[in-house]
């Protein structure tokens, strides 16, 4: 794997240790770099093209092979154009799988390469020939120009972590980036090319839109690139807007961006998290009645006061908010009840205690008996502490954002109030590390006793990597953005079991448009402050999410009924990964570090 050298690199950080600084470091070793990133951020078939035949972008209005009436792509894969490769799957139903070499790095009985991931791409056929040199912008017939957009010094919390020495640094970052990379790269197809990993650092704070499109426009025009991965979270999308504005594709930049804001700046922007009216189907999918499905109806049942329980619920909201928006939806209906109680707040530090207290407050006043929390992971302690000392003890129905689903941070809210804590995870069953996730896979290619350098965010890091390689593959050696996007829709959805959440581009039939994001489901979880057990870094402790039906997910259009509070067929955490959580078993590549220990 080739790599470049850093571009602008900020000055040393002389932030003065505050009082936000010192409450964080005294809470102990909690991966800080999780927080800090979810918040600063959370086919050889087919003829060969002529020199004239342009790909049509499904999401920018173009048609696509199997389009359906609406002119949207039709439900599930596409089918390959120009040198779009077929997939083991695709010649198993056409009957032609031995008209392919598939090589060695084929499970044949799975359909996929030998990955042992749950995420592991379809296997393609063996490629030999010419791929066609410069394809695109950043393509050369040797390499793929790739930036890791590195936020670390951007300010905010992440800054805060890093005064308080709980996050890892821009080198052991990037250190681990490119291990991803190599590791990917060691058993994917790139037809002849190398990803060229280059790291650019952010300018700006990370709501600091001005700075976030200048940043991209020097990226666009001094780098190049054929992708970023990463990019400032809060910044309304300005960044994702000027690189897809310069025909530059970007993996996972887009936190909040509305799902027709991606489909805009189709093929450009991808996200690996759920788009956030997508999350609110599935959320109000669960929680709302529907034709055969009661949901949250009747009585405030769960709440920790007999007099709220006695009541018919009345439901308020709290969510976090920046300027300009980022928890904005794309225009329709609005998907809380025209009588619920909506507040929102801004990511201040400074301000967060004297603005829990009035939200608290405010929905105490209105006779609002279930709270939806939808913001950061620090909020809720502010929250919960001022509900308290009114004497307020609401239904509280936490929506799974940025980490607030950890047992880590959950620890951290007044555990009286907890006890009256229900809602739905966007991740998976916590598993022990040494037997499944991330650290797992990194020891399968580095060694047994191998570690990441970004020792507290190596599992973060791992998002957009396997991303890029797989729509890499699946592109075929005529690479660009068109048929980089073709590619990520011809993936079926993967995941989905309890531990690792389903993902899938496209149209798969879960939302009605074309879909950007990653996530499709969600798990149901209610608090147990009673249980001990280990929290997502094996520290020990008291109060633990349960996942109900063993961890189960489900999807907008198969919501279960709610079910806090009932212990039996729940899971808190596994120690070895179940049976539908685990991939293939596959030795280490040859070359590997760990093939050669």
């Amino acid at each position: 794997m080739k790599t470049q050298g850093v571009c602008p690199l900020l000055p040393e950080d002389d932030t003065p240790r505050n009082d936000a600084a010192r409450m964080i470091r005294k809470w102990g070793p909690f991966s800080a770099i999780m927080a800090a990133i979810a918040l600063v951020g959370v086919l050889v078939l087919v003829n060969e093209p002529s020199d004239t035949e342009q790909v049509a972008s499904p999401g920018a209005g173009g048609e696509s092979a199997g389009a359906g009436e609406d002119g949207e792509p039709g439900i599930g894969a596409p089918d390959p154009v120009g040198q779009m490769p077929l997939t083991y799957a695709e010649a198993e139903e056409e009957g032609t799988v031995d008209d392919y070499d598939w090589g060695d790095n084929c499970d044949t009985e799975r359909g996929t390469i030998k990955l042992p991931s749950v995420y592991a791409a379809p296997c393609v056929p063996v490629w030999e020939g010419d791929n066609g040199g410069d394809t695109s912008t950043g393509v050369t017939g040797d390499s793929i120009r790739v930036v890791w957009y590195d936020a670390s010094e951007s300010g905010g919390l992440d800054s805060l972590l890093g005064d308080a020495g709980l996050k890892d640094t821009s080198e052991q970052q990037y250190a681990t980036i490119q291990d991803w990379s190599e590791l990917y790269a060691s058993v994917s197809e790139t037809y002849g090319r190398e990803v060229e990993l280059v790291r650019y650092a952010a300018t700006g704070a990370f709501d600091d839109a001005v700075a976030a499109q200048a940043d991209a426009e020097l990226i666009s025009q001094d780098i190049q690139p054929f992708a970023v991965l990463g990019g400032p979270p809060s910044d309304g999308g300005a960044f994702a807007d000027e690189l897809a504005r310069n025909g530059i594709i970007c993996i996972g930049c887009a936190l909040g961006m509305p799902e027709c804001k991606m489909r805009e700046n189709a093929p450009y922007s991808w996200g690996n998290s759920p788009a956030v009216s997508h999350f609110i189907d599935g959320l109000t999918a669960w929680a709302t009645p529907s034709e055969g499905h009661t949901g949250l109806v009747g009585n405030a049942e769960y709440a920790g006061d007999p007099a709220l329980q006695a009541q018919e619920r009345k439901f308020g909201v709290i969510h976090f908010e920046q300027d300009p928006p980022v928890m904005t939806v794309c225009p329709g209906p609005s998907a809380w009840g025209e009588d619920w109680l909506v507040e929102t707040y801004l990511l201040d530090f400074a301000t967060m205690p004297q603005v829990g207290t009035e939200l608290v407050a405010k929905m105490k006043t209105a006779g609002v008996t279930s709270i939806f929390f939808g913001g950061d992971p620090l909020m809720p302690i502010y929250l919960t502490n001022a509900a308290e000392s009114l004497d307020y003890h609401p239904e509280w129905i936490f929506t799974g954002t940025v980490l607030t689903d950890t047992n880590s941070f959950a620890r951290l809210y007044n555990q009286d109030q907890m006890r009256q804590a229900f809602g739905v995870s966007q991740t998976g069953v916590p598993v022990n590390s040494d037997n499944g996730g991330a650290l797992a896979l990194y020891r399968w290619y580095f060694g047994a006793d191998a570690f990441p350098d970004a020792r507290a965010g190596y599992a973060v890091l791992n998002a957009n990597i396997p991303r890029l390689y797989r729509g890499i593959q699946l592109a075929g050696p005529d690479l660009t953005p068109e048929t980089f996007e073709l590619a990520m829709f011809r993936i079926p959805p993967l995941g989905g079991d309890p531990v690792f959440p389903q993902q899938s581009h496209g149209r798969w039939g879960y939302f009605p448009e074309v879909d950007y994001n990653g996530t499709d489901d969600l798990a149901e979880i209610w608090w147990d402050a009673d249980a001990e057990g280990l929290d997502e870094t094996d520290k020990p402790g008291k109060g633990m999410w349960r996942y109900a039906r063993g961890g189960a997910r489900f999807t907008p259009d198969n919501p279960p009924e709610p079910a806090p509070f009932v212990e039996e067929d729940t899971v808190t955490r596994f120690e070895e990964l179940p049976e539908e959580s685990r991939g293939g078993t596959y030795p280490p590549p040859a070359g590997s570090p760990a093939a050669s220990s």
